[in-house]
């Protein structure tokens, strides 16, 4: 059961927010069943009723970051669907061992056991784990999957009401310019492999494999952040995102001039 600070937390962040009107508040995550420790976030999915936009966003309450998301309830039940047909059960997996805050019509109710009802059916069948594991993990290593993500916008809505002081600065043709950029340069012949995210894992793996066929695994603790940064990659709900990325690709290139660097030093010896 979920304790009685979550619900204050959520009820705060109603009231900050100043939604009404919604169908139903669930809960997900490492809160639910006391998982947390002082790095999690709490995640608060806010489900309305022929709701046409879908709105997130995050805020500070009482030193605890609440990442909410508000969604329409038919848009939750089409991205279930879509998971059920893809073999995909991440996010029945959120939905199914939510905790629910609130719930005015009990449709939150069924939507859950909804939720409940296909994820027994993926243990029924194992295999479909497998096909669930490769959905979520395969734009960590297609080359050719351009579709990562890039942060360039905010939720307006945190700045109602001067909940926080959080803005652009005056520079918006720059940024402009900036955010058409980054998106621009991972399509760029050769150069664009830099920031490719299926690129940086292969050369990862590469790297790896030559260091223990060539028994230089004392070499292996140089690039363990980024062996390390490729599990957790690995492990997330989200599949080819390049923030999760970033540890593994921006010390790329002072990785691979030391160890070449290595490799002459030794030809020297």
């Amino acid at each position: 059961m979920i304790n009685n600070t979550i619900i204050e937390k959520v009820n705060e962040l109603i009231k900050k927010l100043n939604i009404k009107n919604y169908t139903g508040i669930i809960v997900y995550g490492s809160y639910v069943g006391e998982r947390n420790n002082s790095l999690s976030d709490l995640d608060v999915m806010i489900i309305k009723e022929n709701y046409h936009t879908l709105d997130c966003g995050s805020m500070m309450i009482d030193n605890v970051r609440v990442e909410f998301f508000i969604n329409d309830l038919q848009r939750l039940y089409s991205l279930a669907d879509n998971e059920i047909n893809n073999n995909d059960p991440s996010h029945l997996t959120k939905f199914a061992t939510c905790e629910i805050i609130s719930d005015t019509n009990d449709k939150v109710k069924d939507f859950v056991n909804y939720a409940k009802t296909w994820l027994k059916g993926f243990y029924t069948h194992p295999f479909t784990y497998i096909d669930a594991t490769l959905n979520n993990i395969y734009g960590y290593f297609d080359i050719g999957d351009l579709n990562w993500y890039l942060y360039t916008k905010f939720d307006k809505r945190i700045t109602e009401n001067n909940l926080v002081d959080y803005h652009f600065n005056s520079f918006k043709h720059l940024r402009s310019f900036l955010s058409g950029y980054g998106n621009a340069y991972r399509c760029l012949p050769v150069i664009g492999l830099f920031v490719n995210i299926g690129f940086n894992v292969w050369i990862v793996i590469a790297m790896t494999i030559y260091l223990i066929k060539h028994n230089k695994k004392k070499y292996l603790i140089v690039i363990s952040p980024m062996l390390v940064a490729v599990f957790f990659c690995i492990l997330s709900p989200a599949n080819n995102y390049f923030r999760y990325a970033l540890p593994f690709i921006f010390p790329m290139p002072l990785v691979i001039m030391y160890l070449l660097n290595l490799k002459k030093i030794e030809k020297v010896k």
